[in-house]
């Protein structure tokens, strides 16, 4: 008594996971409340403006051990089509890293590079294949966090995931600048 609570009612007939690959910011569909903490964020299956009741969920022992994010630099070798004959071969790429942040506990390390766009950015050729090997070849490595795991995190506008989403979606994940937003200054 006097707990709060979470709660969702949903139309099993009707509820369906509309989100895809190409469009991941899709709501789902039968969800007809969510209730959080007591008060409702969606009602009658729309979303409730301006309602943030809950609380961020943290991993207590999963903790920031290292970081950096001067641009860490490196060049990396990785097979690659040869722009005029198509065949594959090894090719030596150089690239920077935008964010650089380790995280651990007292069993794991895990490298997370952050490649940062703006709407009106692009990609270079090759540049998620490049920043997932350069990723890979900084593993266990003393200057770059000395991680043993690793992810690649595309963080941009939803523009720019939607206006390259072949390559947007070969990182591990996307987050939005709307999201961070959202988060930041409703919370």
């Amino acid at each position: 008594m006097g707990a709060d609570a979470d709660i969702t009612v949903f139309d099993l007939d009707r509820v369906i996971d509309r989100a895809t690959y190409d469009e991941p910011l899709q709501y789902s569909e039968g969800i007809r409340f969510v209730f959080i903490n007591g008060v409702a964020v969606v009602r009658d299956d729309q979303l409730v403006d301006d309602v943030f009741p809950g609380q961020a969920a943290r991993a207590p022992i999963q903790l920031r051990v290292w970081s950096r994010s001067n641009y860490p630099w490196g060049k990396v070798k990785l097979l690659l089509p040869n722009e005029q004959t198509g065949a594959l071969e090894m090719i030596s790429r150089e690239g920077e890293t935008d964010v650089l942040a380790v995280f651990g506990n007292k069993t794991r390390r895990l490298g997370v590079h952050i490649e940062n766009k703006l709407a009106s950015g692009h990609f270079t050729p090759y540049q998620p294949e490049v920043c997932a090997a350069r990723a890979d070849s900084w593993v266990r490595r003393e200057e770059y966090g000395n991680y043993e795991e690793w992810e690649t995190v595309l963080l941009a506008p939803v523009s720019f995931y939607e206006r390259n989403g072949t390559d947007a979606r070969k990182f591990s994940t996307f987050i939005s600048h709307e999201e961070i937003a959202a988060h930041l200054f409703y919370a």
